[in-house]
């Protein structure tokens, strides 16, 4: 029981992180973060559609700057980064005129609660928020996101069904919440 308990409460979160940071609102998901209607930037740099630089051309360097500078002032306290690991790590790489790293990873370990930091600010990561590579997607994320409100409905609900495994002397286990997120 243990088991089915965190394998259950891992599966739903990983649904859940799915929906409230990517869900349309359509075919049963909440409406998640990336189509709340946020203004977007555009933080595409020398290489077409992807985080990227060079030492002669600054690329998104200015642009993710600009970015945290769009956020209005009142909202800017308590704001964070959301972004792919993989983006963090694109962003982590970007230079300045002489190839040095813009911003060194070095200096907060994430380790010990101190979470790592870009221009002060702690950085989070999650597989919801798409990868780079096609104009359209939201690649970061800068904000304060206590506004966006989470609601679940019901508490979880398991429906174990026994007959439609009995030929294999299984038994099948659902589980299932109603949870709604939005601004």
């Amino acid at each position: 029981i243990a088991f089915l308990a965190q394998n259950g409460a891992e599966n739903m979160a990983l649904v859940e992180d799915d929906g409230l940071i990517a869900g349309t609102g359509a075919n049963h998901t909440p409406m998640g973060l990336l189509s709340s209607g946020a203004t977007t930037v555009d933080v595409e740099g020398s290489t077409s559609n992807t985080i990227s630089n060079t030492t002669s051309n600054a690329g998104s360097y200015p642009k993710i700057v600009n970015l945290l500078y769009n956020v209005p002032a009142q909202y800017e306290s308590g704001s964070s980064w959301l972004m792919r690991r993989a983006i963090e790590g694109d962003v982590r790489a970007l230079v300045d005129s002489n190839g040095r790293p813009v911003w060194l990873g070095g200096q907060e370990s994430g380790f010990a609660g101190t979470p790592r930091t870009i221009m002060g600010y702690p950085v989070y990561n999650s597989d919801s928020v798409p990868n780079d590579g096609s104009d359209t997607n939201k690649v970061i994320v800068f904000g304060n996101f206590s506004n966006y409100i989470i609601v679940q409905r019901q508490a979880v609900t398991t429906t174990v069904l026994r007959e439609r495994f009995a030929d294999t002397d299984q038994t099948g286990i659902i589980l299932s919440e109603r949870v709604g997120g939005g601004c």
